[in-house]
C-alpha cells in the first residue's frame, strides 16, 4: 500500500511539473492538460524515431529468440 501511495504521489508531482513548465512557456491550462492527455500529438519526428528504437530494443530480442527456438525444434524433428 505504501508503494502505491508513493507511486501516486510521484505521478501527481510529475503532472504538476509538466503543467508548470507548459504554463511558463506561455501555454494556457487547458492546452497543458491536452498535452498531458495525448502526448503523441505534440512530439516531433525525431522523438517518434527514438520511441520506435526503444520499443525495438525492448521487443526484438525475445521475438528473435523465440523464432530461433522454433527453428531449432523443427530441425530436430524427423
Amino acid at each position: 500500500m505504501k508503494v502505491l501511495a508513493i507511486f501516486f504521489l510521484f505521478y501527481i508531482l510529475n503532472i504538476g511539473y509538466v503543467i508548470m513548465i507548459d504554463m511558463r512557456m506561455g501555454e494556457d491550462f487547458s492546452t497543458s492538460i491536452n498535452h498531458i492527455k495525448n502526448p503523441f500529438r505534440v512530439i516531433s519526428l525525431p522523438e517518434y524515431c527514438i520511441i520506435i528504437m526503444l520499443l525495438l530494443f525492448l521487443f526484438l530480442p525475445p521475438i528473435v529468440a523465440s523464432f530461433k527456438k522454433i527453428i531449432q525444434t523443427k530441425r530436430r524433428e524427423p
